[in-house]
């Protein structure tokens, strides 16, 4: 669903951009178009991840989740004080006004976010077989 959310968005960004006979900027349209990709899967891993571990509904925490992370990146650019702290959001990587000016992804961000990603999505796995699914 998140690749076909992303390949939808992107057409539609595409068409868009040739509806008002703009040039296409490629290289930062794909690459914001990855770092929106790259988020979602960071943000539904660590959702799947706590949903797993969760032995009522956890919909609240699935909601709680990305508003966390929004607020966070918010607070990381007010304050220069909290810049370590973008390490934790996969915000950090989609900021559109970074990826145009720089013409590339953070690849520290990625890293660190992948890696977390990946981290939750094999804890998932190998609890979620073994979860009681009893209400």
């Amino acid at each position: 669903q998140i690749l076909l959310l992303n390949r939808v968005m992107t057409v539609v960004s595409i068409l868009s951009t040739l509806i008002i006979s703009e040039p296409i900027p490629w290289r930062e349209l794909l690459l914001l178009h990855l770092a929106f990709l790259l988020c979602q899967i960071e943000v539904a891993s660590i959702c799947f991840c706590i949903s797993a571990f969760m032995h009522n509904s956890s919909l609240g925490i699935g909601i709680a989740v990305p508003l966390g992370f929004y607020f966070l990146n918010i607070v990381c650019n007010i304050s220069s004080e909290a810049r370590a702290l973008k390490y934790l959001t996969p915000y950090s990587y989609c900021e559109a006004a970074d990826i145009i000016s720089s013409g590339s992804l953070s690849t520290s961000y990625i890293i660190v976010g992948m890696a977390l990603a990946a981290v939750c999505l094999a804890a998932a796995f190998i609890y979620y077989p073994k979860k009681d699914l009893r209400p």
